[in-house]
């Protein structure tokens, strides 16, 4: 697996595709990446996924070359830190209203300098110590691991202009759903203003020159992704398996 695939996706002319893991199964992964998926969009915040038993997940993900990127529920260092040891090579932190918590996540995953992440020089990520010296180890994960800070609040939009100033964030998404709800809307995208809201934002980051992460349900939607400046993308395996099946019964039911 190549480690620095999702740093290199920043700047890439075309969106890294990969899935969003919705059906918590190893197998899934497997056939999303010989499907062709590059990468796999772990969530512990909506799901049962943990830092115990994310491994088969990772696992399964890079037999096939996919580093993951999970959404941790909040800011704990110590569960982030878990996620990492066990081969995550991003961590999205939902919720970044303020240039503080973008600041403590930059640190949550880094080592020092850059951070405060703990020696963890024998873990799964680390090849348990058996392929390359501690400081090898810590500056391949500081060039490598992404982080994604994820405004999903009216307060996180208010902030952007000086989040996108935070240096080791390296990539960005908005959560319509959740600035819906912010703003008193339960809609999400479907509401103009909404898909106003968000459309404003993605472009000032593109502004600030920083890439988008984008999770879509459709395909429109990751089009609509990719021409706001997404370059990682995931779609659902749900999705994937709702379009599929729809498409199937609609044709020969």
């Amino acid at each position: 697996m190549d480690a620095g695939l999702l740093k290199a996706a920043c700047s890439a002319d075309r969106p890294l595709l990969g899935v969003h893991l919705s059906l918590r199964a190893p197998e899934v992964i497997e056939h999303c990446g010989l499907l062709g998926f590059r990468w796999v969009f772990l969530d512990a915040e909506h799901q049962p996924i943990s830092p115990e038993n994310c491994y088969p997940l990772v696992a399964a993900a890079q037999l096939h070359g996919m580093p993951c990127i999970v959404r941790v529920p909040r800011l704990d260092t110590h569960m982030i830190e878990q996620f990492l040891n066990a081969g995550v090579l991003g961590i999205a932190l939902p919720q970044v209203n303020s240039a503080a918590m973008a600041r403590g996540l930059v640190s949550a995953v880094k080592f020092a300098p850059e951070g405060t992440r703990g020696a963890s020089c024998r873990s799964r990520a680390a090849n348990y110590g058996l392929l390359e010296s501690p400081a090898e180890y810590y500056q391949r994960a500081n060039r490598s691991i992404v982080t994604v800070a994820l405004v999903e609040s009216r307060e996180g939009v208010d902030a952007l202009d000086e989040l996108v100033t935070i240096p080791g964030i390296d990539y960005f998404a908005i959560g319509a759903n959740d600035l819906g709800l912010s703003m008193g809307i339960r809609t999400g995208v479907a509401d103009p203003r909404v898909s106003e809201a968000t459309t404003t934002a993605c472009q000032r980051i593109n502004q600030a020159r920083k890439p988008q992460l984008a999770v879509a349900s459709t395909i429109e939607q990751a089009r609509v992704a990719e021409e706001n400046g997404a370059r990682l993308i995931a779609i659902s395996d749900a999705a994937l398996l709702k379009i599929s099946a729809t498409e199937f019964l609609a044709n020969l039911a």
